[in-house]
């Protein structure tokens, strides 16, 4: 529960690293 607290916008961080992750492999090609 403590890594909750230290990361309430946890939710909002997943989807933008999944982005940029989608970017470079898109980068790479």
């Amino acid at each position: 529960m403590q890594i909750r607290m230290h990361f309430p916008k946890l939710d909002e961080l997943i989807p933008y690293a999944f982005a940029l992750t989608k970017y470079f492999h898109n980068l790479q090609k």
